[in-house]
């Protein structure tokens, strides 16, 4: 939703079309406020067995504030902010302790300049590949390693 418009399935409607349509056939529907530094980039964090392997921002190209390749952008190696470090500490325990290893956060600056939480992907992680090119380290790898280090673990009780 923005300047009175909603977007529905890729098209954009007048907000009071789109309210009495939704009266009418009420769905699950999710809104979120729009970032003004979202220009900033959108930044991929991964983290494998409670341990983060790296983040990735993902750029738009210029005059545009997607920032998926498919729409231009481009990606860049990044350094994890100690509010995502946080971000990570806060939402790791919960996701292991509902046995999911390997997942991948999003952030974007927020209005206040802070990189805040925009999403977390568990199934479709991607970028993990990327990350390996950009930084010139063996996350590949490593992901694999923290994930047999779970199974051994945590699935057939050997500690390392």
């Amino acid at each position: 939703i923005e300047n009175a418009r909603a977007e529905v399935d890729g098209k954009m409607l007048p907000l009071d079309h789109f309210l009495k349509v939704y009266e009418k056939d009420p769905i699950p529907y999710l809104g979120m406020m729009f970032l003004t530094n979202v220009d900033q980039g959108d930044k991929r964090i991964i983290v494998v067995n409670g341990q983060i392997l790296g983040g990735v921002l993902r750029m738009p190209p210029p005059g545009a504030w997607l920032c998926n390749a498919a729409q231009g952008g481009y990606a860049v190696s990044s350094e994890i902010t100690e509010a995502e470090d946080r971000i990570a500490r806060i939402i790791t325990p919960v996701l292991l302790r509902t046995g999911i290893v390997m997942f991948g956060f999003d952030t974007l600056t927020g209005d206040d300049g802070q990189r805040v939480l925009s999403e977390i992907n568990t199934l479709s992680i991607g970028g993990l590949p990327q990350m390996g090119e950009l930084n010139n380290s063996p996350v590949v790898e490593q992901a694999a390693d923290l994930l047999w280090q779970y199974v051994n673990n945590e699935m057939y009780g050997h500690k390392d």
